[in-house]
């Protein structure tokens, strides 16, 4: 079973606007091709994202490319050299419809840039920002170079968490 979250937002993604149809012809969607560059956390969205539109019937979804760098901020994407950069060279061809990005942190210059890039290419160009789980639970840009204590993740009460995300 796939995360419904997860699910639910890479679906968007696939059906796009619906076609014009005639009321006896049922809606197809079109597919769209879709390039992702991310780390660790963020490859396995093209495998899903794939399945997902297998199984609504999309015929013409397309994966472009995947650019993984594990640990990696958008900016390491965007600073490869040019004879390595599957990101750039997939968007200044135009075959991007959906470009998908996982920065560690925000703000991240590769985000920025990818979208000009993008848009100078394929001005219907839609890009997703993956949200990234914090290491360790801290926001702490030198995350690598301090590890915090050991936490207890199961010692929060369920209404300790209802307070904290109520506060926020």
């Amino acid at each position: 079973m796939r995360p419904l979250a997860l699910g639910s937002a890479l679906l968007v993604l696939v059906l796009g606007a619906a076609p014009s149809r005639t009321a006896e012809e049922p809606a197809t969607p079109k597919g769209v091709r879709v390039f992702s560059a991310g780390h660790s956390f963020h490859v396995f969205m093209p495998g899903l994202l794939n399945g997902m539109a297998k199984d609504a019937g999309i015929k013409d979804h397309k994966h472009v490319g995947t650019s993984s760098i594990g640990g990696s901020r958008t900016i390491q994407h965007w600073d490869q050299p040019d004879d390595k950069n599957k990101t750039k060279a997939a968007l200044k061809e135009g075959t991007v419809d959906v470009l998908t990005l996982s920065p560690i942190f925000h703000p991240d210059a590769g985000v920025d840039n990818f979208v000009e890039l993008g848009l100078k290419h394929n001005e219907y160009l839609r890009v997703t920002v993956q949200a990234f789980w914090l290491p360790y639970d801290v926001y702490d840009r030198d995350y690598q170079k301090k590890r915090p204590a050991p936490v207890d993740r199961n010692a929060r009460t369920l209404d300790e968490m209802k307070k904290r995300l109520v506060a926020q």
